[in-house]
């Protein structure tokens, strides 16, 4: 990989152009095959790359494929970090901005005690995207109370908006019983 952005480097300069930008997909060192060092010595000698000035790297980092002591090291790694805004962060729940699809990402076990965070995070997507994408894939737990905040959003969506959650099985049953089914703008992936 290395010598591939080296050899683009190099194209661009002979094409007349004073730089190059590069997004890197950094789930690769998940995969089971890459030893966990590989990562470090990438970083490393990727570093070298950007001595002269021409070379602008975004590696972006799932924050769900990545545990938090290589996260921290990447942050270290790395001259810039840029986050998700997080609206709750804890070992039980976390609730961030989701940027592509827009709109809210919830992970662990969410309750009635979390409804403030809940209500931000879906006020600012609903405020900033036209279909808010509620991303529930790793929600392990939500009660009725904080379903029926989310029906009851989804409700005031005006015609031809749409909130589209995406959940496990069990989070959807909780969605059926307090009535998502009979909401027009809402649309549940499972």
């Amino acid at each position: 990989m290395l010598a591939a952005i080296a050899e683009e480097m190099d194209h661009t300069a002979s094409g007349g152009f004073s730089g190059l930008r590069i997004t890197a997909d950094m789930c690769w060192a998940t995969r089971p095959v890459v030893a966990a060092g590989e990562l470090a010595v990438f970083e490393r000698q990727a570093a070298k790359l950007f001595e002269g000035g021409e070379l602008t790297i975004s590696c972006q980092y799932d924050r769900d494929s990545f545990d938090p002591v290589t996260l921290a090291f990447a942050a270290g790694a790395h001259a810039k970090t840029v986050a998700a805004v997080a609206y709750h962060d804890t070992p039980v729940l976390r609730i961030c901005r989701q940027h592509r699809p827009g709109g809210v990402r919830i992970a662990g076990e969410l309750d009635f005690t979390q409804l403030e965070p809940l209500q931000r995070a879906l006020g600012e997507a609903f405020r900033l995207d036209d279909t808010i994408h509620l991303n529930l894939t790793r929600l392990r737990f939500i009660d009725g109370a904080a379903a029926t905040v989310i029906v009851k959003a989804a409700v005031s969506l005006p015609a031809g908006r749409e909130l589209i959650v995406a959940c496990p099985p069990a989070v959807a049953m909780v969605f059926d019983a307090v009535g998502a089914s009979d909401v027009g703008q809402m649309r549940m992936l499972t």
